[in-house]
């Protein structure tokens, strides 16, 4: 009986030790990082395809586009209730949207053999026409299990030898969406067609 005793007695001091091993071990486990998620807006344009006849047709210069708070970010912005606006926390754009949106109008602007040649601003060369940008917002709206996606940008069409202005235009697009990042950027890309489709229209 005695050494009944003392057995079950030891098991019970040995219990203490190991439940505190297993749980320590519990305790600083590694925490399993979420991963982010990087998306672009892109025009959709194989470049290398393009082939226009380019005789005798102007220089176009593209300025980068500008855009003020909160649209200056990589940061995918959302609202869900009036006058709140939000972030995802693991999905943002690979880098500021107005960068991606110009790259998208130069190449959509090539395809569209409007201009002999489209330039940015630290090309050096004489342009008679500069298109000047601003993307005014771009944001998710989420009513419950639904969403949109409101894309809009000011375009302006500069005059390069007088410096005025020859016509200014908001272009704006608003595309259904479901209440979720990936669906997000498939608007948002959408929407970018489209306004890239209407200012080549503009411009002609």
């Amino acid at each position: 009986m005695l050494q009944n005793s003392s057995f079950k007695q030891f098991n019970k001091y040995l219990l203490i030790p190991l439940c505190s091993i297993l749980f320590s071990c519990g305790m600083f486990s590694p925490i399993e990082q979420q991963q982010t998620h990087s998306y672009q807006i892109t025009s959709g344009i194989d470049i290398s395809k393009i082939s226009c006849n380019k005789n005798n047709l102007t220089i176009l210069q593209i300025t980068q586009m500008q855009a003020d708070e909160p649209f200056n970010t990589n940061k995918m912005i959302y609202t869900s209730s009036k006058y709140e606006l939000a972030t995802y926390s693991y999905n943002k754009w690979a880098t500021s949207p107005q960068q991606m949106l110009t790259i998208a109008i130069q190449e959509k602007l090539l395809q569209s053999c409007l201009y002999s040649n489209i330039v940015t601003e630290e090309v050096v060369t004489s342009s008679q026409y500069r298109l000047a940008t601003q993307l005014l917002t771009l944001k998710q709206i989420i009513n419950g299990t639904k969403s949109h996606v409101d894309l809009s940008i000011l375009a302006q069409l500069i005059d390069n030898n007088s410096n005025h202005i020859i016509k200014s235009k908001t272009f704006s697009a608003s595309i259904e969406a479901s209440a979720n990042p990936k669906s997000y950027v498939e608007a948002t890309n959408q929407a970018t067609q489209t306004i890239l489709d209407s200012l080549v229209t503009w411009l002609h």
